[in-house]
């Protein structure tokens, strides 16, 4: 028997915002709109830059310089790794007034 597997219920206004917001690129659009889905509440999204790359179909430098212009424009928040995590993982966390944004 095939498991089905169960997808994250996904927020219209989230990805209007997105969309309609003409200061990001492609690739900060769809890197955004991956980051929201692979989040894991409350750590955030832990995937590595070359796995957020493969489903991109660019590489990590790519991913890298694209966290940091979502950080700067305000639409993420990135905790570089630290001893809680292990010193390995990079969480990256769309800001909570964004997804607040998407609902009202």
């Amino acid at each position: 028997m095939k498991k089905i597997k169960k997808f994250k219920s996904v927020s219209l206004g989230f990805h209007q915002i997105i969309l309609n917001d003409k200061t990001l690129t492609t690739t900060e659009r769809f890197l955004l709109a991956l980051i929201n889905f692979r989040d894991q509440p409350p750590r955030g999204c832990f995937s590595s830059n070359a796995e957020l790359g493969r489903f991109l179909n660019c590489s990590s430098t790519t991913i890298s310089k694209t966290v940091a212009s979502l950080t700067t424009k305000g639409y993420i928040i990135f905790n570089k790794p630290d001893e809680e995590n292990g010193g390995r993982v990079n969480i990256r966390k769309v800001k909570q007034s964004l997804k607040k944004r998407a609902t009202d």
